[in-house]
């Protein structure tokens, strides 16, 4: 069956995706719910800056308003609870999501969770002047700000991955020529498996890449072609040599 995500003939692990895109779909989740129950903590203190646990509860809601759109089972639901009694305990009135904000929720929530990380930091920062062990307290807030940046880089990273491999043409048939990564078709792994004649496929790049003969099974004379290959990596700027013989690749994960 097909994954309902990256469109690849593979074994379904649940709800028709497969383990790779269930693994991407559920950190993403994670990382949604994390981000509210942290705007929610943040939301019973006093003095809090409003306009960042607003931004970072917001930015979350649209994160998984997107997974309930785009009818991902493995989620669901129940944020928009966690979000109202978030202003609920901030004293304020919560306003509908604007149409600029649905337009790309997912890119806008890693920026709007970063400027929130960036707000924490200061928040943090201004604090130092009122404890006595103020050397004490930067080594912690420099092993905050640099945990909060790594994983700010790492959801960006995964959601970049997401969005690739949810839009990305899944599968692209090729033969006789050179093909580069990035131009005539998109750089990441892929599964290539022949579909006629016998020939040869390689790649110039050497980590991960493909050197192979490679035939159908009806044309496999004496056995020395393989079918197919799984996992071959294909970055940015590869080139992908085939000589007579006509291969499809089906998209893994787009870099």
């Amino acid at each position: 069956m097909k994954c309902k995500m990256c469109g690849r003939e593979v074994d379904i692990y649940k709800d028709g995706y497969c383990e790779a895109c269930c693994e991407k779909i559920s950190d993403l989740i994670k990382a949604s719910n994390d981000a509210l129950r942290q705007a929610l903590a943040e939301s019973k203190k006093p003095g809090v800056n409003k306009d960042s646990v607003i931004t970072l509860t917001e930015n979350a809601c649209r994160a998984l308003d997107k997974l309930a759109r785009d009818r991902v089972t493995l989620y669901k639901g129940g944020h928009n609870y966690i979000a109202d009694e978030i202003y609920k305990n901030l004293g304020v009135k919560r306003k509908p999501a604007g149409p600029a904000a649905a337009a790309n929720p997912l890119r806008a929530w890693v920026i709007a969770l970063t400027l929130a990380f960036v707000a924490m930091t200061l928040l943090f920062a201004n604090t130092l002047f009122h404890l006595r062990d103020a050397n004490a307290l930067n080594r912690d807030l420099a092993a905050q700000v640099q945990q909060l940046s790594a994983s700010a880089a790492d959801l960006e990273a995964r959601l970049e991955s997401y969005e690739k491999t949810a839009s990305t043409k899944k599968t692209v048939t090729l033969e006789n020529g050179n093909f580069a990564a990035g131009t005539d078709f998109a750089a990441g792994t892929y599964d290539i498996e022949a579909v006629s004649g016998a020939g040869n496929v390689f790649s110039d790049n050497l980590d991960g890449g493909i050197n192979a003969m490679m035939a159908t099974q009806s044309e496999n004379y004496g056995g020395f072609y393989e079918q197919k290959y799984s996992n071959i990596k294909l970055p940015e700027g590869t080139t992908l040599t085939v000589q007579d013989v006509k291969i499809r690749l089906r998209l893994v994960e787009a870099y």
